[in-house]
């Protein structure tokens, strides 16, 4: 399938489901910049640590830090959760329509095909799918189109040492 067509295949059972792929995207957002957020809590805490900050300082920024990595636990299950969801229900109408081509097409392919073999194919292809697409589509994707960004956000201490990352990254053979 050339990748136009496989864009308005997926479109097309993805397209009735646009609130839960926003909310998945928001999810996914969120559970990065949480993600994100905790190793800099670490650092401020240090810091403030070895500067000799009041114990109700630091007392303050260990609960932000419990909570930021509550925040991302919940974050990260309600973003599993979407996902599934959202790969059920756009699988089960795959399986809807492929049903329906199968039944429509003509005797001589039911005498050659036994229904046995006709549910494994529909489901068993199908459901290969939906275990790939929230596990793997969707993770994948997202990681790739964040990992300069999330490089960058990761070293704020050390710009040169992000940059080098990313250049090192899409340089040639890497």
């Amino acid at each position: 399938m050339p990748d136009k067509t496989v864009r308005d295949f997926v479109a097309a059972y993805l397209r009735p489901h646009r609130p839960r792929l926003a909310l998945l995207a928001v999810l996914f957002l969120v559970g990065i910049g949480l993600q994100l957020a905790n190793p800099q809590l670490a650092k401020t805490f240090i810091d403030q640590a070895s500067a000799g900050a009041p114990f109700d300082r630091l007392l303050r920024i260990a609960g932000v830090f419990l909570a930021v990595a509550l925040l991302t636990q919940v974050a990260t299950v309600a973003e599993i959760y979407v996902a599934e969801d959202l790969g059920w229900r756009t699988t089960n109408a795959l399986r809807v329509d492929l049903t329906a081509h199968v039944l429509a097409l003509d005797d001589g392919f039911h005498a050659d095909h036994g229904a046995g073999e006709l549910l494994e194919r529909i489901d068993g292809d199908v459901a290969a799918i939906a275990g790939f697409w929230p596990c793997c589509g969707a993770r994948t994707g997202g990681s790739v189109a964040c990992s300069p960004r999330t490089r960058w956000r990761a070293s704020p201490t050390s710009p040169a040492a992000a940059a080098s990352s990313v250049v090192g990254r899409a340089s040639p053979g890497s």
